[in-house]
């Protein structure tokens, strides 16, 4: 996407209704490397869920030992609209304008009651200028820099988990000429699709499946408690083989999420003109989940890859922090893409 490089005073924070990430990061030559990182689990089951947020970030910053006071957060994806646009190449007041108009076009909201920015990108097509307008309500964008501000942070850039996805896998991976990239991010309510290929606009698509729907509907079919499931699901060890326990019912109830993530690759596949998505980067919440990983890379027609950014971001093995990273990295992207950011 062509985003400046971070400056030290910052670290991103990614907020979901079950955890808190925290990661900083600081550039090492052409990279990057991991000044602290943390992530604080809990359960919000509470009728004060942002309260319960608030202690989790303070949490985590003091556990992390994370001394910045310059914080990147985001917004989910389902409280934004993001549409990609192409116009003639414009004076920037006049592009501007042209955004605004768009923005007005595609929005389900009035542009008063919202807040709109947009991304160039660095190529363009002839005289055409081609880039990515985000659209979302003040009050989301306010509620979530005010959650960051009570925990005593200041939060000096809202940005959008995709946007932030985006951002970590082009500043991790390299991706070849014609090659296309996914990545596949599961979160608790909603799994965002994204397609990228080399200079043309990434394909953005959010599915309405994540790991609580998914948990929940296995909790029904084997008539158990969700802590248990769960506990299947990423602590095996502590519960015997899920294999034995959950059986093939794990893929009965993906099935809904596989069958549009399909659809996807289909429609992409005709909209773009090409035959193949390369490879699928699997982060997020559940993508820990023992045996999801070979679950989808037997049903997707891809190269089906967990994907820990910190893999390619240098790290202290010797840090608190390393642990966490080797294991729970996937969970941590979007983190990392913001910790990525500049302001």
């Amino acid at each position: 996407m062509g985003f400046k490089f971070l400056k030290n005073h910052t670290f991103g924070i990614d907020i979901d209704e079950h955890c808190i990430k925290v990661v900083q990061l600081r550039q090492q030559g052409k990279g990057f490397a991991v000044v602290a990182a943390d992530q604080v689990e809990f359960q919000s089951f509470s009728d004060n869920p942002t309260q319960q947020q608030i202690t989790a970030i303070r949490s985590c910053l003091k556990n992390s030992g994370i001394k910045a006071k310059q914080a990147i957060g985001c917004i989910k994806s389902d409280d934004a609209v993001i549409h990609n646009f192409e116009f003639p190449n414009l004076p920037e007041q006049e592009l501007k304008q042209a955004v605004l108009l768009d923005a007005e076009q595609t929005c389900p909201f009035p542009l008063q009651q919202g807040v709109v920015d947009y991304h160039l990108f660095e190529r363009q097509t002839g005289h055409q200028i081609q880039g990515i307008m985000v659209a979302a309500l003040k009050e989301s964008v306010e509620q979530r820099r005010s959650t960051i501000q009570k925990a005593s942070v200041n939060c000096a850039l809202i940005d959008i988990d995709r946007m932030a996805l985006i951002n970590c896998l082009e500043q991790t991976q390299t991706i070849e000429k014609d090659q296309v990239v996914a990545i596949l991010n599961i979160g608790p309510s909603i799994c965002n699709l994204i397609i990228v290929k080399k200079d043309t606009i990434p394909f953005l698509r959010d599915l309405p499946h994540g790991s609580d729907e998914i948990i929940e509907s296995l909790a029904i079919e084997h008539e158990d408690k969700q802590e248990t499931i769960r506990e299947l699901l990423f602590h095996p060890e502590h519960l015997g083989d899920p294999n034995i326990t959950l059986g093939r019912s794990l893929m009965s109830v993906c099935q809904p999420l596989i069958t549009q993530i399909m659809d996807t690759i289909r429609y992409y596949y005709i909209n773009q003109k090409v035959n193949t998505v390369d490879r699928m980067l699997v982060c997020g919440d559940f993508a820990l989940a023992h045996n999801f990983i070979e679950m989808l890379d037997m049903q997707l027609p891809t190269t089906v890859e967990l994907w820990n950014p910190f893999n390619d971001i240098s790290y202290d093995e010797s840090a608190e922090y390393s642990d966490l990273l080797k294991t729970a990295g996937p969970k941590m992207v979007v983190a990392a893409g913001l910790a990525m950011r500049s302001i």
